[in-house]
């Protein structure tokens, strides 16, 4: 997976790449919308899998990336993930000015972003 992943990144395909570890796959999303160069990216996904709410978003499970991409090079990394033997799925799209993940959540981005720069502050003031 990191080969696939890596070699992705060297034929410049990739816009974004985050692992999918601490927090599971909610937390890396907020992390890669909040965490922009930029101004903040919300993002739209759908769940179709049928397993708990929870497990599905927060799950630290091994060897997964989060990537994203121009759609034009969906076609080249599915290649590349196949050489490698590695699973792909589409998830969603990124744009707009939303958090979402239907249908669990739907959240402003920069709401999300100011609970990240100011939840321990807010915290400790309780």
């Amino acid at each position: 997976m990191q080969r696939c992943c890596l070699e992705a990144i060297d034929e410049g395909i990739l816009r974004s790449a985050h692992d999918v570890s601490d927090g599971g796959l909610a937390v890396a999303l907020a992390e890669c919308c909040i965490s922009g160069p930029e101004r903040p990216l919300g993002v739209r996904i759908q769940t179709h899998e049928m397993i708990r709410a929870d497990a599905l978003l927060f799950s630290e499970s091994q060897s997964r990336i989060l990537v994203s991409l121009k759609e034009e090079n969906m076609g080249r990394l599915q290649e590349i993930a196949a050489r490698f033997n590695v699973p792909l799925q589409t998830i969603g799209a990124v744009g707009g000015t939303r958090f979402v993940i239907r249908p669990l959540m739907q959240v402003p981005v920069e709401e999300l972003k100011s609970i990240w720069s100011n939840g321990l502050v807010s915290r400790l003031r309780l």
